[in-house]
């Protein structure tokens, strides 16, 4: 556990200032690998970086001792009653620290009840919703109680896992995984076969076959190099030692059946805790590395978007300065143009006033003649009202007439 912490510190302090992390979830008791992770150290460690927890303690209420007043302040804080506490499906237990509490309503909250400044009161009533399962804790706790209390119960399925996880591990020549101080009432075992698929296919065995569940056929690299096979196995009131000896002879009789049957070679119990521990850790931080980097990756893409834009402003603010340029010479070209058509309208207008004088002559050989004719214009200062004389002449031979 102080390995794990004191990565995490280093982590974080490396990381703080460009992770941006907005919440931290962390699990109480883990699945795979089933151990019990330092909440308390946990949780003072992201607080010191300002940064909100969630714990996820599905696995915790019924099955370890659970103190949220001395939880290092937490944020939030759930846990399911279905899983170890015997209580019936759907049902939990949410804690949210009280200067969280304003912030959250049931999302079937009914209006009424979600308008009120009372927390606990907006989940009272949730509309249609079935609280069977709710109202079945406290006959949970009843028959807890009448089996001897949270104590006796929760000792004994710890005391059983671990008698479990020691006697198979010698059976079998293999290694639990976990230390007893970081174990729950499941345990994970090393399975004697380096074959995943048989130890898949041995879970599915036990399951349809003989009724017994062992969850999970993980398969887990502590040493990240040794690949070693585990099943999760869990401990409860109803089973005593007889039941883990009958397994353990039946899960070597199942693998030999398969020719999947290899003891050994022992897994070491704390490089692999070890390991697998920081291998949590690091994922979490990884995942947060990529966030970062997809969020580098959009604001690049902003900063580019922002840079284009300035460049059409500053194209337009050009363009602009291009145009107060040019209205000025527009301004002088308008000017000489409309001189130039006001001097073409003079010019027009005096076109009325020209005096227009000239003969025309057309002649025209038809036979043995000669026929000719004359306009004669006479311009009076006036073209519109031009005198026109014409005069036509025939002459054939030495003769000739004139007719006017």
């Amino acid at each position: 556990m102080v390995r794990l912490t004191l990565w995490c510190t280093t982590a974080l302090k490396a990381n703080a200032s460009t992770l941006n992390i907005r919440i931290a979830i962390i699990s109480h008791v883990s699945a795979y690998p089933v151990v019990i992770l330092p909440v308390n150290e946990l949780v003072k460690l992201f607080h010191e970086y300002k940064i909100p927890v969630i714990v996820d303690g599905a696995h915790c209420i019924g099955n370890i001792n659970v103190n949220i007043e001395k939880m290092s302040n937490v944020d939030y804080y759930f846990t399911n009653t279905h899983k170890w506490l015997f209580s019936s499906k759907s049902s939990g237990l949410l804690y949210i620290r009280h200067d969280h509490q304003q912030l959250y309503v049931p999302a079937s909250a009914v209006v009424d009840q979600a308008m009120t400044d009372d927390f606990e009161s907006r989940f009272i009533w949730t509309g249609t919703r079935d609280r069977t399962s709710f109202c079945a804790i406290l006959t949970a706790l009843d028959y807890r109680e009448s089996l001897g209390g949270e104590e006796r119960i929760m000792s004994y399925n710890r005391a059983l896992a671990r008698y479990g996880g020691h006697y198979l591990s010698r059976l079998w020549d293999t290694q639990v995984l976990a230390p007893d101080s970081m174990q729950s009432a499941m345990t994970n075992i090393q399975v004697p076969t380096n074959n995943f698929t048989a130890c898949q296919t041995v879970a599915g065995q036990l399951y349809n076959t003989y009724n017994t569940m062992v969850s999970g056929a993980s398969n887990i690299s502590p040493t990240f190099g040794n690949i070693a096979c585990y099943y999760r196995l869990s401990a409860q009131i109803y089973q005593d030692k007889s039941d883990w000896q009958t397994l353990g002879a039946l899960i070597v009789q199942l693998l030999k059946a398969l020719n999947a049957y290899a003891p050994g070679p022992k897994a070491l119990q704390l490089k692999a805790v070890s390991a697998c521990l920081l291998w949590m850790c690091r994922s979490g931080v990884q995942t947060l590395w990529n966030d970062r980097t997809r969020l580098n990756e959009e604001l690049s893409h902003v900063s580019n978007l922002i840079q284009t834009v300035q460049n059409e402003l500053n194209q337009i603010k050009r363009s602009i300065g291009q145009k107060d340029t040019y209205l000025p010479d527009t301004a002088s070209n308008q000017t000489t143009l409309e001189q130039q058509f006001l001097s073409i309208k003079q010019i027009v207008a005096g076109i009325e006033f020209v005096s227009y004088d000239g003969i025309f002559d057309l002649e025209n050989k038809k036979w043995h003649g000669l026929m000719r004719a004359r306009l004669n214009l006479h311009g009076d200062g006036n073209a519109g009202r031009t005198h026109m004389l014409l005069f036509v002449v025939v002459m054939r031979g030495a003769f000739w007439i004139h007719f006017d």
